[in-house]
């Protein structure tokens, strides 16, 4: 009951990683609508994906500069060890745990 794969143990492991998940999420999220306040005061030309990715600098000063990895080509930002797609409006997509952080 306490173990297994339907256990409580398991359970909450799942839950606290789902928390976890949402949280870099959302901060994520939080940190791209800034940068979307500037891409449309400045005359949002291209896409906001193409915008995120060339003023990556501004994102990592954002959310720290050791937090954030950016791969242009792929349209993906790895945050807190977390692989986010990023669609061409800038919506955050599926997330893919990179590496696991230890607390």
């Amino acid at each position: 009951m306490l173990t297994g794969e339907n256990g409580i143990l398991t359970k909450t492991s799942e839950a606290k990683t789902l928390t976890e998940e949402s949280q870099k999420k959302e901060e994520l999220e939080m940190a791209l609508s800034q940068m979307a306040m500037n891409y449309t005061l400045n005359g949002g030309t291209g896409t906001f994906s193409d915008y995120i990715f060339a003023n990556g600098d501004t994102l990592k000063s954002i959310l720290g500069e050791s937090n954030v990895t950016l791969d242009s080509e792929a349209k993906t930002i790895t945050y807190k060890g977390t692989l986010f797609q990023i669609s061409e409006d800038g919506k955050v997509g599926a997330v893919v745990e990179v590496n696991a952080e230890t607390d």
